[in-house]
């Protein structure tokens, strides 16, 4: 059972999908509007319903990395909880639950069953390749992008401590400002950070 802070949901199932996929492991989503789905299919009936996804859960007998997103709400009420405790007790080998949300109180029923842990922003070479992808972009839309290498990097640099989302909107908003991405952004990219 892994209790997981974070705020870039995209960012989190991206690392979860390549670490399962280095363990050749399938990884299942829950939403409270999707329900609860293997990656590439469609939702399990009626699994909207977290009680219904996590029977579902205790059920399986392979293993698997069952993602819930935003499940803080759902740490209010007993029968969740419970449900999380035997599906985290029963939990066959190979099968990871992972709870996630911007924030977690962790109930003192699964305290000790579950492991915290919180997304970090990227690092420097997440960036980097956020800022590479986002200026190829803008290049294979003519629009005009006019940084070095070592410009590159003093634009990554700029964005350490923000989040995936964040960086990207601001470079974006900043070549937009201007009509290109040049050297003068870098010291735009530090003043709105």
């Amino acid at each position: 059972l892994l209790l997981v802070e974070a705020q870039e949901e995209e960012r989190l199932l991206g690392i979860i999908r390549e670490a399962a996929h280095r363990l050749d492991l399938p990884v299942w989503t829950w939403s409270a509007t999707r329900g609860l789905a293997k990656d590439g299919h469609h939702a399990q009936y009626q699994t909207v319903d977290p009680h219904v996804a996590l029977e579902f859960v205790g059920e399986l007998s392979g293993p698997g990395v069952f993602v819930f997103a935003d499940v803080h709400p759902l740490l209010t009420d007993a029968l969740v909880i419970r449900r999380i405790k035997e599906v985290a007790q029963s939990a066959r080998r190979g099968q990871t639950l992972v709870l996630t949300g911007p924030r977690h109180e962790v109930p003192p029923e699964i305290e000790s069953l579950a492991h915290q842990w919180s997304l970090k922003p990227p690092g420097r070479e997440e960036l980097h390749a956020l800022v590479k992808r986002t200026l190829d972009t803008f290049v294979s839309r003519s629009f005009p992008v006019v940084v070095n290498a070592a410009e590159v990097d003093q634009m990554v640099d700029a964005l350490r401590g923000l989040t995936i989302t964040e960086a990207e909107r601001l470079v974006q908003r900043e070549a937009l400002r201007d009509g290109q991405v040049s050297p003068a952004d870098i010291p735009a990219l530090r003043t709105a950070k």
